[in-house]
C-alpha cells in the first residue's frame, strides 16, 4: 500500500491485496464458527499473521444482519512516514471491488444459492413494444430484448451487471417496498430507465 495526498489529507491507496482479503473474509464469515467471539478470533488471528505491524496493512469490517461483528486495522498505511493503518481510513480503490464483488456472488450461486436472481426475473419495458425479457436459467442470469437472442448478464456488483457479447450494463432498481420494479440499461452513453411489467 501507498498513501498520496489528496486535498491536504493522507489518502490510503490499497492494491489487489485488499480484494483477496475480502474473499478470505467473506469465506470466513460464511463458515459455521460456533460463537461471534470464535469468528472474531478467527479473523484476528488470520490477519495478524497476515499483516505484520510493520509492514503494509488492511482494514476489515464483518457485518452480519447489519449488525457490525468486527472492525479493526492491521499494519502501516505508510511505511515512510510510520503512519499505523486506522479502521476508518479512506481507501482508494478505483474499480477492483467489482471483480471480487463479481466472484462473491458467483461463489454464492456455485452453493446453490442463486435465489439472488429471482428478484431480477421479469418483463421491462425500455419503450412502447421494445420489452427486456429477464429470465433466470440455473444459476445464470438471462435476458432477451424484443426481437433479439437471449443473452447472458454477468454480475459486477449486487444489482449490476454487464453483457459480454455488446458493450452494455443493467442495473436493478428496488422501490420503496425493497422489491425490484425497474431497471436502467446503460448502452452508448445513455442511461434508459425500464419499469418492470411482471
Amino acid at each position: 500500500m501507498r498513501s498520496s495526498s489528496s486535498s491536504g489529507r493522507r489518502v490510503v491507496r490499497a492494491t489487489s491485496g485488499v480484494g483477496i482479503l475480502m474473499l478470505l473474509t467473506a469465506g470466513l464469515a460464511r463458515a459455521e464458527l460456533p460463537t461471534p467471539t470464535a469468528t472474531t478470533a478467527a479473523i484476528d488471528t488470520l490477519l495478524k499473521g497476515a499483516f505484520p505491524s510493520d509492514r503494509p496493512g488492511a482494514a476489515v469490517i464483518v457485518v452480519k444482519d447489519g449488525r457490525t461483528l468486527f472492525r479493526k486495522a492491521y499494519g502501516m498505511a505508510d511505511l515512510e512516514l510510520g503512519v499505523p493503518l486506522q479502521p476508518d481510513m479512506v481507501f482508494r480503490l478505483g474499480s477492483i471491488t467489482k471483480q471480487f464483488t463479481a466472484a462473491a456472488i458467483l461463489m454464492l450461486a456455485e452453493e446453490g444459492r442463486p435465489a439472488l436472481y429471482d428478484a431480477y426475473v421479469g418483463d421491462y419495458e425500455l419503450a412502447p413494444g421494445f420489452v427486456l425479457t429477464v429470465t433466470r436459467e440455473g444459476d445464470r442470469l438471462m435476458t432477451q430484448a424484443t426481437g433479439q437472442q437471449k443473452v447472458e448478464v454477468f454480475p459486477s456488483s449486487e444489482t449490476e451487471f454487464f453483457l459480454r457479447v455488446v458493450d452494455a450494463q443493467i442495473t436493478f432498481v428496488r422501490g420503496p417496498e425493497g422489491k425490484v420494479d425497474q431497471l436502467v440499461l446503460h448502452q452508448g452513453g445513455r442511461d434508459m430507465p425500464a419499469k418492470k411489467r411482471k
